[in-house]
């Protein structure tokens, strides 16, 4: 019988939506984005009391309601907890809910098909790509839904980028801007461009998927910042700019001006990533950023499989 699980997530980099906003019918968001090694997501859910068990988060009750099936609540215990700074950028809610959704259905015996976990979790609605990448890491690209349908975006291409790359992870300002009511006002606000959508595509097909696919790292680091300013105009009417505020946009100007060209937002920030040729190159940036001024600094690398899973069984 299995006593506790513990599951450790990667972190989600968006590098950019197609369309985020269009008329009923029409497909919306997609995108491409990275999973990397950190800051993730780590819970540990024991099934029983423990000696000193933590309450549930309020937002991770549905899921176990979800998932209850019958099952009695209070035989399951969380015992740790550790998630990265919310509202960041990282995809933390969507690692944190399928974390907890896998967790639990292994202690209970139930499915882990990820598109029931992906439902139990009620992550998913725009981007499919923290989803998929909690299961299979990578790089990788969603092709969008129509808009008001419920289900995860499906997959439609994912990438292993060379393993000697490393992403210098930092954050120039206070996290927690765009989230919540805000974020839902500024969705609807935002209109919506097919032009701007049909260059995205273009660029992610012809050109930034098959530098990635061949491992073309010089090459990928200025596509990887087109395709992001890119993906940030479509938001300029709600945010002020290509960028989130004047401490990303400097932050980004900061790696290129020296030198680093694969540099943009995940996703409303305010984390700002940049894609370094190695180790070296990575840490000599983040020396840099270190002086720069920060909330948070990681240098990562790429997730080739998403979630770990640790599992202690009872003594028999």
């Amino acid at each position: 019988m299995i006593r506790s699980v513990v599951v450790q997530t990667p972190a989600r980099l968006h590098w950019g939506l197609f369309r985020p906003a269009g008329d009923p019918g029409t497909t919306v968001f997609g995108g491409i984005g990275l999973m990397v090694s950190t800051p993730g997501v780590e819970i540990e859910v024991t099934a029983g009391p423990c000696a000193l068990p933590l309450p549930w988060p309020e937002r991770l009750i549905p899921i176990l309601s979800r998932l209850q099936g019958g099952r009695a609540c209070d035989s399951l215990q969380i015992k740790r907890v550790a998630t990265p700074p919310v509202h960041a950028g990282f995809g933390s809610g969507t690692q944190l809910a399928l974390a907890t959704a896998l967790a639990v259905s292994k202690i209970w015996g139930l499915s882990e098909d990820p598109d029931e976990l992906i439902r139990a979790s009620g992550r998913g609605l725009r981007s499919g790509i923290g989803c998929h990448g909690f299961f299979r890491g990578g790089l990788l690209v969603d092709a969008g839904k129509n808009q008001g349908e419920s289900h995860v975006a499906p997959l439609t291409d994912r990438i292993d980028l060379p393993e000697q790359l490393r992403i210098v992870v930092v954050l120039p300002e206070e996290p927690g801007q765009w989230h919540g009511r805000r974020e839902v006002d500024a969705f609807r606000r935002l209109p919506g461009c097919d032009v701007l959508a049909e260059r995205l595509r273009h660029l992610a097909a012809t050109e930034l998927l098959p530098a990635a696919r061949t491992g073309d790292l010089a090459r990928l680091g200025p596509l990887v910042h087109e395709f992001n300013r890119l993906a940030g105009e479509a938001f300029a009417p709600v945010q002020g700019g290509v960028f989130a505020s004047p401490a990303i946009a400097e932050a980004v100007e900061f790696a290129r001006s020296n030198g680093i060209d694969g540099v943009g937002q995940s996703s409303w920030g305010p984390a700002v990533f940049a894609l370094c040729e190695d180790s070296r190159q990575a840490e000599w940036l983040a020396g840099l950023y270190g002086r720069f001024g920060h909330y948070g600094l990681w240098i990562a690398t790429p997730s080739h499989a998403g979630a770990k899973v640790q599992i202690c069984v009872e003594d028999s």
